[in-house]
């Protein structure tokens, strides 16, 4: 990848993990699917002044599902019933395994041998820290989280075989898809009119968590990744998501006055040991 790319990749995964911190927090004052409908309200501003990206209506529709809406209201849902920012945040970065299968099976797309081996010593990594902190999850908030990362893998690849060329107008549009259905659906889910009052009467600070994770984190994290995707094969982008749950893991610390254990440490250094190998140029043979 090119050294801007790298640049941008790097920060996107930062800006996602911190992004579950966010969440996490901004659960306080909304429920899961008021915050999923208000992330997306604020990540929709870009489309009022785009037009529709020129693909067909029905692939912008499922990428909008899949890529954002199940996703996130699932992950929501998840951390609403007790799974910890930081666990979260390991669980959604399985997706970069799902995402390098999917794309072998649907796109042919072989990986490299060191891409695998980075891509094996992330998920080492993760599955340490996972072990550290399964404790504090729940059944049923496991099962919601890894669903969520399915999702994502799924709209990961839809994104790259969508055919657009403008990624901020596409993310823009499949955030635009969303903010409507989620209204309706927390009317049903969270106790009708009175849950949409206190949802439109929370404190005015409270609403700096949904502008972040709409602006920041999706509309310029997503367009972002999209581009990048578009760009450089699914086993060369994978891994650097792999960064945002070391990430969530130190900001939960700071936030939340969660603690690193030694497999957390260990983990997270297998993280950064893939990262490091993914990043690393190949050699080039000798001349003969």
């Amino acid at each position: 990848m090119k050294p801007l790319h790298t640049v941008l990749a790097l920060a996107t995964a930062i800006l996602w993990g911190i992004a579950f911190v966010v969440s996490k927090a901004s659960l306080a004052d909304f429920t899961p699917t008021q915050l999923a409908g208000l992330r997306f309200a604020f990540a929709a501003l870009p489309a009022l002044g785009m037009a529709p990206p020129k693909i067909p209506v029905l692939r912008l529709v499922l990428v909008s599902f899949f890529l954002f809406g199940l996703q996130f209201e699932l992950q929501f849902i998840g951390i609403k019933l007790g799974m910890p920012a930081g666990l979260t945040a390991f669980m959604i970065q399985s997706q970069s395994l799902f995402t390098v299968a999917l794309a072998a099976l649907w796109l042919k797309e072989r990986p490299t041998m060191r891409q695998t081996i980075a891509l094996g010593l992330g998920l080492f990594g993760l599955v340490l820290i996972a072990l550290q902190l399964g404790p504090g999850a729940t059944g049923l908030g496991f099962v919601l989280v890894l669903t969520a990362a399915l999702s994502f893998a799924l709209g990961n690849l839809l994104l790259k075989t969508s055919g657009a060329t403008d990624m901020v107008a596409l993310i823009a549009w499949t955030s635009a898809l969303l903010p409507l259905p989620a209204l309706v659906l927390s009317y049903f889910l969270d106790s009708g009119r009175s849950g949409l009052m206190a949802m439109l009467h929370a404190p005015l600070q409270a609403y700096a968590g949904p502008a972040y994770l709409g602006l920041v984190a999706t509309s310029f994290g997503y367009a972002v990744w999209a581009h990048l995707l578009k760009t450089y094969s699914s086993a060369a982008v994978a891994p650097y998501a792999l960064l945002a749950p070391c990430v969530g893991l130190i900001g939960s610390m700071i936030a939340f006055g969660e603690r690193l254990e030694p497999l957390e440490f260990a983990g997270i250094a297998a993280i950064f040991a893939g990262l490091a190998l993914s990043l690393t140029p190949a050699r080039k043979p000798a001349a003969p």
